[in-house]
């Protein structure tokens, strides 16, 4: 950096002790070759610390007139973008920031979200005709006859009655060799409209015949 000597007469620094000026001009360059030595001095040596703080690498080599100021931003800019607790304070001023910005579009928001109970019933009222009345209150008696009965509640005996037409859906894909062999009618683990349904075979008359072999086979038939 070049320097030059300036003339001052005595009436210049009148009052004073001295006077110290520096002038500096710093092209890109210089700029660069600043950011690169600063780098080299923050870069852990043989013993793996730096040669230089970070407060005396801001005041010293890129001459930061505030070195102080500028490391505490860097640090709280680093806090906002690692911390989770800073982010969620962060996010949550900003969404208070835009709901002030924005407190018409809040306000419309919060009443389509949470509606008047009273507006909604006249609502309902206007529209509700003597028949859908009628099937309203005949709904409600009978949720609260199953209830005063101790029945489960009719969302739970649709659901029932869907399983059970299911099942009877399932047994009848079975073919009717798969069923298990009947010797005294329909087993009790087989319901009789399942019976009708997949057509069995019944016992074969007992002759002398058929006893002698289901005797000879140890399964003797009445």
């Amino acid at each position: 950096m070049a320097t030059k000597p300036l003339d001052f007469k005595p009436e210049d620094v009148a009052g004073h002790h001295w006077v110290e000026v520096e002038l500096s001009l710093s092209t890109p360059q210089e700029q660069m070759l600043q950011m690169q030595l600063a780098q080299a001095f923050r870069a852990p040596g043989a013993d793996g610390k730096p040669q230089m703080s970070r407060l005396d690498i801001a005041a010293n080599i890129l001459k930061d007139p505030h070195p102080e100021e500028t490391i505490r931003r860097a640090d709280l800019e680093w806090l906002e973008t690692n911390d989770e607790e800073v982010k969620g304070v962060r996010l949550a001023a900003l969404r208070y920031l835009w709901k002030k910005d924005n407190a018409a579009t809040v306000k419309d928001a919060e009443r389509e979200l949470n509606p008047d109970p009273d507006k909604e019933f006249e609502k309902l009222k206007a529209g509700l005709t003597p028949e859908r009345l009628e099937q309203l209150i005949e709904a409600k008696a009978r949720a609260l006859m199953v209830q005063m009965q101790g029945g489960p509640p009719p969302e739970q005996q649709m659901a029932m009655a869907q399983e059970a037409q299911a099942a009877q859906q399932r047994q009848a894909l079975i073919p009717p060799t798969a069923l298990p062999y009947q010797e005294n009618g329909p087993s009790p683990e087989v319901a009789p409209t399942q019976m009708s349904m997949t057509q069995a075979p019944q016992p074969m008359e007992a002759t002398p015949e058929m006893v002698a072999m289901q005797m000879r086979r140890g399964r003797p038939q009445p």
